[in-house]
């Protein structure tokens, strides 16, 4: 077996695992999101995007916070509450996995590039949209029971959080207008 074979068998492991583990959260009121999350003063805040939009520079701009991930993220529902977890997966070298940590998310943003920080409130509807059409995996793998479960969790995290339409630029420091727009929600 040659090593472009290997290394390509390791690839479908990878996204076999990361498969099996989306429905299972899916059953457990959880699911894996395309994500960054940062956690700052106790609150996790999720920024979602396509590939290229800016998720790895946000997590590289918050190393001073504790960041979770800048690709996948795991979203469990406990209650009434939504919390963010890291997954097991390799992130940005700055990224140190540490089983156990989560945190309550405080706000969602979907994030895009940008000259200037701007950030606009998006209703419960557009989130939910948002997030079902490009952010959520294995969501066009996933069926029956599975799909319920996590439109059901997706659902209740938009209707739980607020959320954001995020602009921004590579250099900036976009954390005091964000603490500005979720303070002032």
């Amino acid at each position: 077996m040659g090593h472009a074979t290997v290394e390509h068998s390791l690839v479908d492991n990878s996204r076999l695992i990361t498969y099996l583990v989306s429905q299972l959260l899916a059953l457990n009121n959880g699911m894996l999101l395309h994500a960054a999350a940062v956690v700052k003063d106790k609150k996790a805040f999720l920024f979602l995007g396509i590939a290229g939009s800016g998720k790895s520079t946000i997590a590289a701009l918050s190393r001073r916070y504790t960041v979770l991930g800048d690709d996948v993220i795991i979203i469990r529902r406990r209650g009434k509450s939504y919390y963010a977890l890291p997954t097991p997966w390799r992130q940005q070298p700055f990224i140190k996995f540490r089983k156990g940590r989560n945190a309550k998310i405080a706000a969602i943003f979907f994030i895009k590039k940008f000259k200037e920080v701007r950030f606009s409130p998006l209703a419960p509807e557009a989130a939910l949209a948002n997030m079902l059409a490009s952010h959520i995996h294995f969501l066009s793998f996933t069926e029956g029971v599975f799909l319920r479960k996590v439109f059901s969790t997706a659902s209740g995290l938009v209707k739980a959080v607020p959320a954001y339409e995020m602009e921004f630029g590579k250099e900036s420091d976009f954390w005091p207008e964000l603490e500005e727009a979720v303070d002032g929600a």
